[in-house]
């Protein structure tokens, strides 16, 4: 995932990258709100390591 958003990054990418595959996540609700949560989480933590604006950098 971090080579694949890296690519985009060098490449100049501007657009939406989405979560795809969604997982099962005991107790989450049916819906996967946990899921949402984490798969989106984990995207804009990359993305803001890539493009240095992470606040932890």
């Amino acid at each position: 995932m971090v080579e694949t958003m890296r690519a985009y990054h060098e490449a100049g990418f501007d657009g939406w990258i989405t979560p795809d595959h969604a997982i099962h996540i005991d107790g989450d609700s049916d819906w996967g709100h946990c899921y949402w949560a984490y798969a989106v989480g984990h995207i804009r933590g990359i993305d803001q390591a890539l493009k240095g604006t992470s606040r932890l950098a």
